[in-house]
């Protein structure tokens, strides 16, 4: 009671992420001290099939061939305790905040608990040349074409895709094309979707937890998306 009047700037929350069976394109949207698997994703995940897999900007591969696997209880008797594995050993993959990462789920639909801090500061994310898997690196669904403190680079370099955990396919894609690439096109500057031909700009609203992948075919640039708790 003392200290009833102490107050703390941090915000913890927790996402409770539905993974279907197949991949899904997950991000890490809930910070703290530990980057692991185990920090991230936890140590109470359901089911020894559940796998992770990581895309490397740097090399524009796949970082784990076998993925990085979950051990649970399930796997009893094998020496092992639960927890985050490759098959040479103990995993030493890490997650950085609103990394996206694919989830392989070989059984049936589950859900994940992912607990942490919600950021609330200006994340520098970096889109090198070539692809980049990445998503809002907190814990909102919001239009990030036109949200101010979280809207994508407004570079025509730059296409968006998101990826259907349903279908296990890539969707449609987004682009941002500025005034002076469209003339006479008859195109305000804006987001499009590439595929419907509409003329009228596209929201891009990712869901809590949804990473998306994007595709710069400029030079390497940076987002800079920010977010306050009100």
């Amino acid at each position: 009671m003392a200290q009833s009047n102490v107050y703390s700037l941090n915000v913890v929350g927790y996402i409770n992420l539905t993974v279907p069976a197949g991949y899904s394109l997950v991000t890490a949207q809930l910070q703290g001290s530990d980057t692991s698997l185990a920090g991230v994703l936890g140590t109470n995940v359901p089911s020894s099939q559940i796998s992770v897999v990581k895309w490397n900007p740097a090399t524009q591969s796949l970082d784990s061939n076998p993925p990085t696997f979950y051990n649970a209880a399930d796997l009893a008797g094998t020496g092992l305790n639960p927890g985050w594995y490759t098959l040479t050993g103990a995993s030493t993959s890490t997650i950085s905040l609103g990394e996206s990462f694919f989830i392989l789920n070989s059984g049936t639909s589950t859900t994940l608990t992912l607990v942490g801090q919600v950021s609330q500061a200006t994340n520098t994310v970096t889109f090198v040349p070539g692809y980049t898997f990445i998503g809002v690196p907190v814990p909102v669904a919001s239009d990030i074409t036109t949200n101010g403190t979280l809207q994508l680079p407004l570079n025509d370099q730059l296409s968006y895709q998101f990826f259907s955990a349903a279908t296990s396919t890539y969707g449609d894609s987004y682009n941002y094309y500025n005034a002076a690439d469209l003339a006479g096109t008859g195109l305000n500057p804006g987001f499009y979707d590439t595929t419907s031909g509409s003329s009228t700009p596209a929201a891009v609203i990712p869901a809590v937890g949804q990473g998306f992948l994007v595709l710069n075919s400029g030079a390497s640039t940076t987002w800079k998306p920010s977010f306050t708790v009100q």
